[in-house]
């Protein structure tokens, strides 16, 4: 609760809300899941959640199968993305 309460939503900043929001879920999953508190990275982290996310919706269901190892343009994008989260993940 003691978040929530930090929050300085209003009507006159809902960018800034939404920037806000952004970070408390990114605290919340990342002390739920991980047992760390993200939030001082998480521009960074953020960015590479974009970076991922896609790809790994892609790769789900691809018209040819190439393996990860195969150094095309996405699978390299996402290693130095996936490389960023687990810095934060294994630290």
């Amino acid at each position: 609760m003691e978040a929530a309460d930090s929050l300085s939503c209003g009507a006159a900043r809902s960018s800034t809300c939404t920037s806000e929001m952004k970070r408390l879920t990114l605290r919340i999953v990342g002390e739920t899941l991980l047992a760390y508190d993200p939030t001082n990275a998480a521009d960074e982290v953020g960015a590479a959640s974009r970076t991922c996310l896609p790809l790994a919706n892609e790769r789900s269901s691809p018209p040819l199968d190439l393996p990860p190892v195969v150094p095309t343009r996405e699978n390299r994008k996402f290693r130095r993305a996936l490389a960023t989260l687990d810095s934060f993940v294994l630290g």
